[in-house]
């Protein structure tokens, strides 16, 4: 999905970007960027690449070439507006954001993109949630509050690839369908 960059915010554990990493290539999403201001991160995650969790086909150390790394959320903000994407936060803020149930949002509306994931034991930071156009959230209804970084991913951006595809579809036929009129007008033109 072109203009689509999932965003994740501050990772701890080196397993979940892993999953979320993942996710993102599974689901066809553009683009990573990851935020932190750990300067060994980039390191850990190339080492990562020969592990077996990481060597299968679809995560292939090929399809890491869309990764970025900003030290801080103030600067994948700036880079992220200056090329212009919009963002929108994952989960439950306590913020006065508007909150949005993942079934009831259009992930078609914004051209660009960038959704905003904070790590499984932390929220978003206040600029990340201050930036956001809205918060989405999953609705549950068990008596699990919230889901892990690997699920919760894979849930929102299954859904915004899924609605952003069928879009994508939708247009083609749309062009396909006025062109064949476009060429039959002319056609009733040349004959008439």
């Amino acid at each position: 999905c072109k203009n689509l960059i999932a965003v994740l915010e501050h990772p701890k554990d080196l397993r979940s970007v892993g999953i979320f990493i993942k996710n993102v290539h599974a689901l066809g999403v553009e683009k990573v960027c990851i935020i932190s201001s750990d300067p060994d991160l980039p390191a850990q995650m190339q080492a990562l690449r020969g592990r077996y969790i990481w060597a299968s086909p679809s995560v292939s150390p090929k399809r890491w070439s869309f990764l970025e790394v900003y030290p801080s959320s103030l600067e994948g903000i700036q880079h992220l507006k200056s090329r212009g994407f919009v963002s929108i936060a994952s989960g439950t803020h306590t913020s006065s954001k508007v909150h949005k149930s993942l079934d009831s949002v259009n992930f078609t509306i914004l051209k660009k993109l960038a959704i905003w994931f904070g790590h499984d034991s932390q929220n978003l930071s206040s600029a990340a949630i201050e930036e956001a156009k809205f918060c989405v959230h999953i609705p549950m209804a068990g008596l699990v509050d919230h889901l892990s970084l690997g699920t919760s991913s894979g849930i929102i951006l299954y859904e915004a690839t899924k609605q952003r595809r069928e879009y994508a579809s939708f247009l083609a036929e749309k062009r396909q369908w006025k062109k064949e009129m476009a060429e039959l007008q002319r056609a009733r033109t040349h004959n008439a």
